[in-house]
């Protein structure tokens, strides 16, 4: 009797311990449910905040009923300006930069030469890009960048198209409308204006169908793009810095990163630029021109007399 008794009583613990191992388990998955919907239904918020009537004007037209419960998509009967390569290359672009061979990426820079803003650069600035870019793949009606937001990538459209936006203050209606400044379809770039300027977006672009990019991040873009041949993308005073002894070892492309830090700014003849040289926060770098430096001096009644 003893040994039965035991014997139930370690069971019921068991029991008691799958039961509650069996709530928590139902409890987290309860939980992340929700998490997920509440992020579905945010991101789903801000993509309408971002819809123009051409996005509406898609949707409407994407599939137009007719009698019988059938349905045409337009979009089948379009010519497809698509950009395809093999999946090799595919697996070479998402492989880790260290990892990716000779061959690989010789077969991706000839598979990615069938993309004209591609096959315009160096050759040297080819295979850097293949080293250090990404495959992307953007289902339909994403953001892929966001207005307002600090620039990471340059990007190049391999398949499908997207929408350039840009939310303006419209002072008729009194409140944000959004517009829409281009369309970018296969073989176009975008994203290395800001890479370039610095600052952040000034734009939104929305993916319209499943697109396919590749991506360079912005480490990657100053590395391959910001070198001797391509000072022309430099700004003039930026490259005039470049020149100056006292630069030679300063990392002047980072000032790329940094536009507000470091502009060109003009003055007229007997303009005071500064008051006080000592506690102003700017280093003033002579270009054209020049300047007359003046000291404030206080003398005394003796030296007066």
């Amino acid at each position: 009797m003893y040994e039965n008794s035991c014997y139930e009583r370690q069971l019921r613990i068991k029991r008691e311990k799958v039961r509650a191992r069996w709530r928590s388990i139902v409890h987290r998955i309860n939980l992340v449910t929700r998490i997920s919907k509440a992020i579905a239904e945010r991101s789903y918020a801000i993509t309408l905040e971002s819809k123009c009537f051409i996005d509406i004007g898609d949707d409407v037209t994407a599939a137009v009923s007719y009698g019988g419960g059938r349905t045409i998509n337009p979009e089948n009967y379009k010519k497809k300006n698509e950009i395809t390569f093999c999946n090799d290359v595919r697996t070479t672009l998402g492989q880790p930069p260290e990892h990716r061979t000779l061959v690989q990426l010789d077969q991706a820079v000839m598979e990615l030469q069938k993309i004209a803003v591609f096959s315009k650069y160096p050759l040297d600035i080819q295979e850097k890009m293949i080293r250090k870019g990404l495959y992307l793949r953007i289902g339909p009606k994403r953001i892929i960048v966001r207005q307002g937001h600090k620039a990471q990538y340059f990007y190049i459209a391999v398949s499908g198209e997207a929408y350039a936006k840009q939310k303006v203050y419209d002072e008729t209606a009194g409140c944000e409308i959004v517009k829409t400044l281009k369309c970018i379809s296969a073989g176009m770039t975008f994203g290395e204006l800001a890479l370039i300027r610095g600052g952040l977006r000034t734009a939104s672009v929305v993916s319209r169908v499943s697109m396919q990019l590749i991506g360079v991040h912005i480490d990657d873009f100053y590395e391959i793009f910001i070198t001797p041949k391509m000072m022309e993308m430099m700004p003039d005073h930026v490259s005039f810095l470049r020149k100056m002894d006292i630069m030679i070892d300063w990392p002047t492309e980072q000032l790329l990163q940094y536009p507000s830090l470091c502009k060109m700014e003009y003055f007229r003849n007997n303009t005071v630029i500064t008051f006080d040289s000592w506690n102003c926060p700017n280093l003033y770098i002579v270009r054209t021109g020049y300047c007359k430096v003046f000291r404030m001096l206080e003398w005394k009644d003796s030296v007066m007399r």
